[in-house]
Order: structure tokens, then sequence, then C-alpha cells
């Protein structure tokens, strides 16, 4: 009885939940431009929604319209049906609960070892003080154009424009509500990022302990909390750790359903892969990966949980609910925006005669990538781990030896699918792994010697060498400060601070890539007006001036800059101003020409 009085209850809030959901859709479906428009405008960032335009609020009132009808026929569907559907409901809930409860059970066992959770606490406390002294960081192209054009407009402009890759909409949701509640300032922007590059480290743990033991999980953290790679886009306000950090989860809770049939680890699999795709379409490497290491691992190992043949079952289930919960997220882009940028990136698009030469070029900037601020041997030791991982594999009757080829496989598989190359931050996902394989391979190597004073002192010599030391280097390390956009974007607030306190209501400020959204950003920050970006009119005015801000470092010059941003060109470099100098950047001053006509 009370399994069926549960199931009843459970149909009737999925009622209510959907014919709430279509009334909804269908009452919001119903407002006007004007009325949606002076409501987004209070919820966006600087006041101004300007990108939610007449057409874009059109195509979302349809997109509504079509969802709130499709809930309501939904809500009939099941009150047609309800005897079955609470049927079908209760038992499929009733499995999932007590599954879930087993999976919770399981967790609660580890957390009951203190060592191992002390030993966890320490790894991850060092990982949390090696990313927290960066955030500082001065601001990126990405993660400010990332701000300024998707995270700070209303949460229904992140879930349904997408004319940039630079939208990672999960990612972005998340900083939007971070928003209303931590100020506005560089830090702030990493929240995000900076949470999940932590919460990598305890999964690389829990991944290492489950496949070889506390040593192997030890080493595979420590790997992970020290990386300077990812400790660099840890303080990147972007979703790339997202996207690593489920990754590890699929990997856990992939090994999790191989030794323990359980429904609610397949439900789990399924949720956050498409919450992984929802972030960045990339991740498609990384679910692609552990789909298809699944059933290798299964019908190749020894030490499975007994499906009773129905394994292939539940990975057809599996991957049919990750599409499905995958096409739900993206639905409203597909339907407002369309699914070019998805689907097909220009950025990264090539053609055979190409690929090649790409995908060389992308490795060898990946790989170089993976190694900056760790010194040349780092790389060796490495590659010594994966041998010993594949050559005393004590536990490869789980399937684990099997896994990284697939997901090079997987990744080649992808790219030759598309005929486009991923750029080397994409192949930096490898790195954790990479980590978890090499912890294994040494903790494996560790186990092979015979007398236990030998254990503890390579269990000390690798803690020292593959871990401590380069974490002792990293707290002084430059390598990240000193990367990519950060060597010139350093200034830009300054800049904009400067400026604040000498524009006229007439001038203009022009800068190109990369210091033009960090430029804005850091304008929005300290309430220099917007106006000031805006291209300047095509009609002359008096005493305009225009202050262009080129990038020393990028040998960036003045016309670049003009050119660019297709500035009128009535304008000619002051004779009256010298260029102010700055570390990484320099300000011109241009005035407008008298009497000129364009």
């Amino acid at each position: 009885m009370k399994v069926v009085e549960k199931s009843r209850r459970t149909s009737r809030w999925i009622l209510l939940a959907l014919v709430m959901a279509g009334v909804f859709g269908l009452a919001v479906s119903a407002l006007d431009f004007a009325a949606m428009r002076g409501y987004l405008d209070l919820q966006a960032g600087d006041g101004r929604a300007d990108p939610y335009t007449r057409e874009l609020h059109q195509r979302i009132m349809f997109a509504l319209r079509c969802a709130g009808a499709v809930f309501i026929v939904l809500a009939l569907v099941i009150v047609f049906i309800r005897e079955r559907f609470e049927r079908q409901a209760g038992m499929f809930l009733g499995a999932w609960w007590r599954d879930l409860k087993s999976a919770v059970h399981a967790a609660r066992s580890f957390c009951s070892d203190r060592s191992s959770l002390m030993t966890l606490l320490v790894i991850t406390g060092i990982a949390v003080v090696l990313r927290i002294q960066y955030l500082d960081v001065p601001v990126r192209f990405d993660e400010a154009y990332t701000y300024l054009f998707y995270a700070s407009k209303p949460a229904i402009f992140i879930t349904t424009v997408y004319n940039e890759p630079n939208n990672h909409v999960f990612h972005s949701l998340c900083l939007h509500f971070v928003s209303f509640v931590l100020p506005n300032d560089p830090w702030a922007l990493r929240i995000p990022a900076v949470m999940a590059g932590i919460l990598m480290v305890p999964l690389a743990f829990l991944l290492g302990n489950a496949w070889q033991g506390r040593i192997a999980g030890t080493l595979a953290a420590l790997l992970c909390a020290v990386s300077p790679p990812l400790i660099d886009y840890s303080v990147n306000g972007r979703g790339y750790t997202m996207i690593w950090f489920l990754g590890f989860t699929l990997l856990l809770l992939g090994d999790y359903i191989l030794r323990q049939r359980n429904l609610a680890g397949w439900s789990l699999l399924a949720f956050f892969a498409a919450l992984g795709m929802w972030t960045i379409p990339t991740m498609l490497y990384v679910v692609a990966a552990v789909l298809a290491w699944l059933p290798i691992a299964h019908f190749r190992s020894a030490q499975v949980a007994d499906y009773e043949g129905r394994f292939p079952r539940y990975l057809i289930g599996v991957t049919v609910g990750i599409g499905l919960l995958t096409l739900f997220c993206y639905l409203p882009i597909f339907v407002v925006t369309g699914s070019g940028w998805i689907l097909e990136n220009p950025y990264v698009a090539s053609d055979w005669q190409h690929f090649a030469g790409n995908l060389t070029r992308h490795t060898l900037e990946a790989l170089e990538r993976s190694m900056i601020g760790s010194p040349p041997w780092m790389l060796v030791m490495l590659l010594v781990g994966i041998f010993c991982f594949y050559a005393f594999p004590p536990n490869n009757k789980n399937g684990r030896f099997y896994f990284l080829p697939v997901m090079v496989v997987c990744h080649l598989a992808i790219m030759l699918l598309q005929k486009a190359v991923p750029p080397e931050r994409v192949w930096l996902g490898f790195l954790p792994f990479v980590f978890l394989l090499v912890g294994v391979g040494y903790a494996a190597g560790i186990e092979r010697l015979s007398h236990p004073g030998l254990r503890r002192i390579g269990m000390t010599m690798l803690l020292g060498v593959l871990a401590v030391w380069p974490g002792i280097r990293m707290i002084n390390a430059t390598s990240i400060r000193d990367s990519g956009e950060m060597r010139c974007t350093g200034d830009l607030e300054q800049i904009a601070m400067d400026l604040k306190l000498e524009l006229a209501s007439v001038d203009r400020i022009a800068a190109m890539c990369p210091m033009n959204a960090p430029l804005i950003y850091h304008a929005r920050r300290h309430d220099l007006p917007m106006q000031h970006f805006e291209t300047p009119p095509s009609q002359s005015v008096a005493g305009e001036r225009l202050f262009v801000i080129v990038s020393d470092l990028m040998d960036q010059a003045v016309q670049d800059v003009l050119l660019d941003g297709k500035i009128p060109d009535r304008f000619r470099l002051s004779q009256t101003t010298a260029p102010r100098k700055y570390s990484q950047a320099t300000v011109y001053t241009l005035d407008a020409l008298e009497h000129h006509k364009n």
C-alpha cells in the first residue's frame, strides 16, 4: 500500500509540475515586447538588455507557446494512462531510490576511513591555496566577453542565444547567479571555474583509490592539485574546468556501475553527461570515450556486476537518455538562434587538405601548454608513470587498462567525422586522466617492491618528485601570471580609471582584441559610461577625441585599431598630447580633423 500511495503522490506532483509549466509558458508568451524588454533591462548587469530585440522576442514567445502546449498535452496524456503510469513510475522510482541509498552508503563507507579522509582534506587544501593566490590575475578576453555578453544578461538570454562559442551555457548560468551575490570583481568571475577545479582533486583521489588504492589516489590528486595548466584554467572564468570535473564524475560513475548494478548510477551518468554537454559541446569527446569504454570493460573484465545479460539495454538506455537530455537543454537555442554554432564551430572548421597539419600543430601546442611551469623532466616522469600503468596492471581484470586508448580513438574518430581539429585547450582535457593513470601506474610499481621499507621510500620519493616539489615551486611561479593574454591586459583597469577622469561626453575609446573586452569590463566596474565605446558618428562633432589603446607586447598599431573598429577617417594623431606609456600598453589621443567630410 505504501508503494501504491507513493506512486499516486508522485504522479500528482508530476501532473502539477507539467500543468504549471504549461500555464507559465503560455502566460509569459502573451507579454508584449515593451513589457518584456523593460523587465529584462532591470535584470541586466548594465541596465540594458540591448541584445533582446523585437525579432528575438518573437522567436522566444513562439518557443514558449510551443513549450507550454507540449507540457499541457503531456499532462493530458498522463491523465488518460494514469493507472499504467503510476504502476511504471512506482516501480522505477522504488528501484531508483533503493539504488541511490546503496550508492550513498558506499560513499559513507569511504568517509568512515579517517586516514583516507584526512589525506584527501590535506591535498584539497593544497589545491585551494595554489588556486586562491591566482584569483587576482588580469582579466582575459574570453572571460570578460563571456561575462559582458552572456553571464551579465538575463537567464532567458543565456539559455536561448548562442551567437558565439563563448557562451558555455551552464557555466554562464552559474556565473549569472553568482553575480547577484558577489561583487563585480575579477576574482568573482572565476568562482564557478575555481570551484570545479578544486573539486576535480577529490574526484582524482576517489578514482585512484578505487583503481589501485590510497597510494594511487594520493599521487593522482596531488598531480591535479599542483599542475600549472589545471591551476591556470581554474582561475579562468570559462567552463573548461567544469567539463573536466564532470568528465571525472562520469568515469567514477562508470567504474561504480561496472562493479555494482545500480539504476541511480546510470541515471546520474546520463544527467552529468548532459550537463557537461550543456556547458561546452566538446564534452562529447569525454562522453563518447566513457560510453565506448563501458562495454569493452564489461565484456573484457572478470570482476563486474551481474547484469543478467541486460548490460546492452542499460547502455542503450543511458545513451538515448543523454541525447534526449542534451536536446532538451539546447532546444531553446535551436529554436531561437539555430544549431549552426553548436554543430559546426567555424573557428575550428577545417578541410582534408589542412587536417593533418592542424592536428600536428594543435597536438604540439597542447603538449607545450601542458608542460608550462613544469620542469622538462616532468614529461619523462609522466611517461614513465603511463608505462608502469600498462606494465604492472594488477587490476586490469576490471577493464581500466582500455580507457586511455579508447579515449584517444574516440577523439580521433570525432575529429575525422567533423573534419575539425579543436584548439589546444580541448586537448588539455586529457591531462587529468593522464594524471590518474600515472598515479595508478606508479602505485602499481611501488606495490611490486617486496620490502615494506622500500615501498615507503619509493612512495616518499614519488610524492616529493611528482607533486610536493612542483607544488612548492608553484607558490612563487610566474608562469601563470605571464602566460597568454595576461601579459598585455594587466594595465587595462588603470587605463579605464585614468580615462574616466578626463573623458568628455563626445569622446570615444577604441581598442581591439584581446584588449577591448577586458577594457569594457573594467570600465563598467568603475562606472565609465558605455557610450564612450560606441563607434564615432559619421558626422563631425566639435571637440571630439578618440583614445586608442594598443598592446605593446602584441605589436599592435593605431591603424590596426582604426581599421578593426571601422573608425571614420577624420581622425589624426594629436600634435599636442604625447602618447601615454604603461607597462604593457600605450594610449594615443587622436583629434578629429576640422571641416573634414567623410
